[in-house]
């Protein structure tokens, strides 16, 4: 096998830890392993990514590599490689895995020409580089909205409280 591409994926074991995400076998010529965010796979034993004896033309960096338990699996990270981030998705539990504004996972990966849109067809890059992942996200779209004096303010132990700034910004 030649020319295998795995990019811009989320692969989450959803029901629990498990071993590898990805397995290269020995007679495969030429892979390119980037921006995937991988959640949950991979152990003290077994490394997020398999590779057999005898792959060649590897070239693999650039992913996410979290864990429920906080654990790192076997191995080492691979160049530009996110690892033990929270990746911050929507909703982990409700199968949600675009990214949260927060996310260290946006503008983190790095230009892949075989991915032109992100999982919602939306065009890549949204930011200034991809987003490690199947989505990319666009911070424009995330932004907070400009609020107003006359904006109602909440109540925070009864009293009212105060969050806007003289410029209408909501502070942090």
């Amino acid at each position: 096998m030649t020319n295998v591409t795995i990019v811009n994926n989320t692969m989450v074991a959803l029901n629990g830890a498990a071993e590898y995400a990805i397995w290269l076998f020995t007679n495969l010529r030429g892979a390119i392993v980037k921006n995937n965010a991988i959640y949950d796979h991979g152990n003290s034993s077994a490394p997020y990514i398999q590779i057999d004896s005898g792959a060649s033309g590897l070239d693999i960096g650039f992913n996410s590599i979290s864990k429920s338990n906080g654990l790192a699996p076997k191995g080492l990270p691979f160049p530009g490689d996110l690892w033990m981030v929270n990746p911050l998705f929507v909703n982990l539990a409700g199968g949600d895995f675009h990214l949260q504004p927060l996310s260290l996972l946006i503008d983190r990966g790095i230009t892949q020409s075989q991915v032109p849109n992100d999982y919602d067809g939306v065009t890549r890059p949204q930011g200034l580089v991809h987003d490690i992942g199947l989505s990319n996200t666009c911070l424009s779209r995330l932004a907070p909205k400009r609020l107003s004096a006359a904006s109602p303010q909440p109540k925070l132990f009864g009293r009212d409280t105060p969050l806007l700034t003289e410029e209408g910004w909501l502070r942090h």
